[in-house]
């Protein structure tokens, strides 16, 4: 009998710990990386992009986001956002390029957002991009950013190497895959750039970004909500059992 209380009062703690594991693991912030909407568009035309801030430093606003441009990439033109500052630099590119009817060798190297509003903490903030993509159908086109918050920053600049899965990557850089002109990026291409110019249209007003966003922004966000609650209330149901199990018995 007392090896079966034994095991009675272990089961309970060993529940809650298994619990309070799963739930952690899921609601975990770590994979709320850095991201650019929309996730694809078609070579050799402009597309509308917004690099997606989704959280700060490990809990610390974000005061500003620096991005570094692709050397292909021959025209920028960054999003005004109310109170930030936007500042560019100019390199060369990789090699010259048509554009408008004349021949360009540099363009917009990296583009800075700061002295805005700080984006807290659990809300996210779109940074908008107007860009010339280049005639590379197939190709991914990497954005390497630089978060900086009030406590410290974080480096959203790896790129995976040849064969290597991107979402392996603990910091990877935004992208952007380039397809063909009817492709998979949508049968309308206007439509997609319409899409992604309304999207960071709604980081100009702060306030309102702020109140409609949420942590869970991600797709699967809600979705492993969800999986948390249903496990733990039948994890529950079995700690219930067995406490009534153990009562019966001493009864």
């Amino acid at each position: 009998m007392r090896s079966m209380a034994t095991t009675t009062r272990w089961v309970p703690r060993l529940l809650a710990v298994m619990i309070c594991a799963y739930v952690l693991s899921i609601a975990t912030p770590a994979l709320a990386h850095v991201t650019i909407t929309p996730g694809q568009a078609t070579a050799g035309e402009q597309a509308t992009i917004a690099l997606r801030v989704p959280h700060g430093c490990e809990g610390s606003p974000t005061t500003a986001i620096s991005v570094q441009i692709p050397d292909t990439v021959a025209s920028v033109t960054p999003q005004f956002l109310a109170e930030w500052t936007v500042d560019t630099t100019v390199g060369p590119l990789a090699e010259p390029v048509e554009l408008h009817g004349e021949t360009v060798s540099e363009g917009i190297r990296e583009v800075t957002w700061s002295g805005g509003s700080p984006v807290p903490d659990g809300l996210y903030f779109d940074f908008g991009l107007s860009v010339r993509m280049p005639d590379a159908a197939g190709e991914t086109l990497y954005f390497p950013v630089v978060q900086t918050c009030e406590s410290g920053e974080t480096q959203w600049i790896e790129v995976p190497a040849e064969g290597e899965d991107g979402h392996d990557l603990e910091a990877p850089a935004p992208a952007v895959e380039l397809v063909e002109a009817g492709g998979s990026a949508g049968a309308d291409d206007h439509a997609a750039g319409e899409e992604g110019a309304s999207e960071a249209a709604m980081a100009s007003e702060p306030v309102a970004t702020a109140q409609l966003a949420t942590a869970q922004d991600d797709a699967g966000g809600s979705g492993l909500m969800v999986t948390a609650v249903i496990v733990a209330v039948l994890a529950l149901a079995a700690l219930v059992g067995v406490l009534v199990a153990g009562r019966l018995r001493r009864g």
